[in-house]
């Protein structure tokens, strides 16, 4: 696998499927989970390369269009010059907007778990933007990325990640909770980001509101520079990702 390859965060379904393992299994286990033929929204905007895998297989290209439904369990895949929006109509949860930037890889998962209807957004690698209506008392949705859960009632934010497990959150409005992996809550609400990288701890740090977008694109650059260049290391340090290339 190339430098550049390792950049992109191009490292393949193999690796979502066992960070996913564990939660899908608990879903099964301890939640009456929604069929996975139940549709949960549908796209409304596709530009370059955007792929869609349910039960596990690829649909063909032509097949991924304006349009196509949602359907639970199903992962969307974006490539270099691919972008996506997709409106969650479901309606057991609040409507809400996702859009998706290029190199992103992402998983819808609705079920219901004590009478609560759950719609969890997990995402494997990339950036999100969300745009969330306020939900009901039996409503909740979240977005699980490999360090962090983000808690979200009614609000406008972004997760990115990189593929050394970097995290930013950044809300425009509303707020977002943010829990780590040891219980610890942060806040991303207007005029402050919350960040990991570089293995250190979560922070959070003052940006406002007008500077939210160019500080993301920013931080995104530089983060995607820092994978390039440390590739080897984090290779050696991720048996995991070693044996999916």
């Amino acid at each position: 696998m190339s430098l550049d390859e390792l950049s992109s965060g191009r490292w393949g379904i193999r690796q979502m499927s066992r960070r996913l393992g564990l939660s899908f299994s608990f879903l099964l286990s301890a939640a009456l989970a929604v069929s996975a033929q139940d549709k949960i929204g549908e796209t409304v905007y596709l530009d370059g390369e955007v792929s869609l895998t349910r039960n596990g297989n690829q649909l063909d290209a032509s097949a991924v269009v304006t349009g196509i439904p949602i359907d639970n369990f199903d992962l969307m895949e974006t490539g270099d010059d691919g972008t996506a929006q997709v409106r969650i109509t479901a309606p057991q949860i609040a409507q809400s907007t996702i859009t998706v930037s290029q190199d992103t890889q992402f998983t819808f998962e609705l079920s219901r778990l004590e009478g609560r209807e759950n719609a969890s957004i997990n995402l494997i690698s990339g950036s999100l933007s969300l745009k969330v209506s306020k939900l009901g008392g039996t409503q909740a949705m979240d977005v699980q990325t490999e360090s962090v859960a983000l808690g979200i009632r009614g609000t406008d934010f972004a997760v990115t990640t990189s593929d050394a497990g970097d995290v930013l959150v950044t809300c425009t409005t509303g707020d977002v909770a943010c829990r780590t992996q040891d219980g610890t809550e942060y806040h991303a609400v207007p005029g402050t980001v919350v960040e990991n990288q570089g293995g250190r701890s979560f922070r959070t740090i003052s940006v406002a509101v007008s500077d939210v977008e160019s500080y993301r694109k920013t931080w995104t650059a530089q983060r995607a520079a820092a994978v390039k260049a440390n590739a080897p290391r984090l290779i050696r340090r991720s048996p995991e990702r070693r044996d999916t290339l």
